[in-house]
């Protein structure tokens, strides 16, 4: 990967888990936190249209067949009405077997993942999803009246991505000229303990230096928010949330008596 194209992953990378890190104050997630809740941050920030190592999936055809069908034009969702589409399906049985797998994160205490029935499988740096075992899909052409049923069907994207205040923290941090060097370092830690090829840290830095200015965030953009709209949005759902949860046993093992 050429040293400009690494800068700009780094980067993308960083903002998301500074947005992870930012939630950390959410109500939700700190309700999640005090109530051993397991909640995929960076799952979170992926729903948020974040650039994260994750590729989304659904559960729901609905919500699959939506996304493969319309295109999100200047912040607008339109019905596709010609070329070819995609529908990709992944199998969770033969995903059992490789070495990446989809792991549900549709109920989580912010509303998108939960909307849009969501799972992720979490990718390896420059791994190819489409030649994944567990991977087969379907090409179709687009036609608009198809697309323009799914467009309705989830009120032109809205039921997907409810009113939710934290949407603008988001905003905040993906337009950000500054971040924190601590969550740069961190994010470079990370990648050359991995699998990507940095053959000049300090070249890369200075490269990532270039694009967006190095500076201690003291405020945090969850303290610039109302914090009040974003406390209202959690206690209307904090009630029902994860009421219609049931559980099922998955295994029993039976030990024999132990020998005394």
């Amino acid at each position: 990967m050429a040293p400009a194209d690494q800068s700009e992953v780094v980067i993308r990378i960083a903002k998301s888990h500074w947005f992870a890190r930012e939630i950390e104050k959410h109500p939700a997630i700190i309700w999640a936190t005090e109530n051993s809740y397991t909640v995929n941050r960076l799952g979170l920030a992926q729903h948020y249209e974040f650039e994260t190592s994750y590729i989304d999936l659904s559960h729901d055809f609905d919500v699959a067949a939506f996304f493969a069908t319309c295109q999100l034009q200047n912040g607008v969702w339109k019905p596709a009405s010609e070329g070819v589409g995609v529908i990709y399906f992944f199998d969770l049985a033969k995903s059992q077997r490789c070495t990446f797998k989809a792991d549900p994160v549709s109920l989580q205490p912010l509303p998108r993942p939960g909307e849009q029935k969501a799972w992720l499988v979490e990718t390896p740096l420059g791994a190819d999803f489409e030649s994944h075992p567990a991977v087969s899909w379907v090409k179709f052409y687009h036609d608009e009246n198809v697309s323009r049923h799914f467009l309705q069907l989830f009120d032109g994207g809205k039921k997907l991505f409810p009113d939710d205040p934290i949407a603008r923290v988001a905003t905040k941090i993906k337009q950000a000229s500054k971040i924190d060097e601590k969550i740069i370092d961190n994010i470079l830690t990370q990648l050359t303990a991995v699998d990507m090829e940095i053959k000049d840290l300090e070249v890369l830095k200075n490269n990532i230096s270039n694009k967006i200015v190095f500076k201690e965030i003291e405020k945090s953009f969850m303290e610039q928010e109302d914090l009040e709209s974003i406390k209202s949005e959690w206690e209307a759902r904090a009630m029902t949330f994860g009421n219609n949860c049931t559980t099922r046993p998955v295994a029993l093992v039976i030990h024999p008596p132990s020998k005394s």
